[in-house]
């Protein structure tokens, strides 16, 4: 079993784990994609939510299970246990782990409802129909307030 860390500017602790038997620490790289094709899963355990939707999401997108902490899944339209793992605490997310990579049905059935979701409620299309939508109030409402500014005049 191998275990790849790819990120942007990794601390002096985890590029201290690059040395361990099994351990590859990349640090910046161009193109995740090639890293998470190859991935059994994805691990997200940041505490902050800034930027992880994205990772959550690509992963997701590709078909890759993921692992995240509890505010990282707060961060994307999924649900934990049926989408993705959330777990915070380091015991429950190795746990979370191992139960990806020991239940090959466990691993599937991830991939497959987080790619699905991914297709549902993130691809272009749905996305574009919200923003459509949101527009349509914004201008409905314009509309609304400029006619009775007139009329009060």
């Amino acid at each position: 079993m191998k275990l790849t860390i790819v990120g942007a500017e990794p601390s002096a602790e985890i590029r201290a784990l690059g040395e361990l038997p099994g351990v590859t620490v990349t640090g910046t790289v161009p193109d995740v994609r090639p890293y998470v094709t190859k991935a059994a899963l994805t691990v997200a355990p940041l505490r902050i939510a800034r930027g992880t939707q994205n990772k959550i999401l690509e992963a997701m997108a590709m078909g890759i299970p993921v692992v995240c902490s509890q505010i990282a899944a707060g961060g994307v339209d999924a649900i934990p246990g049926e989408h993705l793992l959330a777990a915070d605490a380091p015991a429950d997310q190795a746990s979370a782990i191992l139960s990806i990579l020991e239940d090959r049905a466990l691993r599937e059935r991830l991939a497959k409802a987080g790619r699905e979701r991914v297709l549902s409620n993130h691809a272009w299309p749905s996305s574009m129909r919200r923003l459509d939508a949101i527009i349509e109030r914004c201008v409905a409402g314009y509309s609304s307030s400029s006619q009775l500014q007139a009329q009060s005049s």
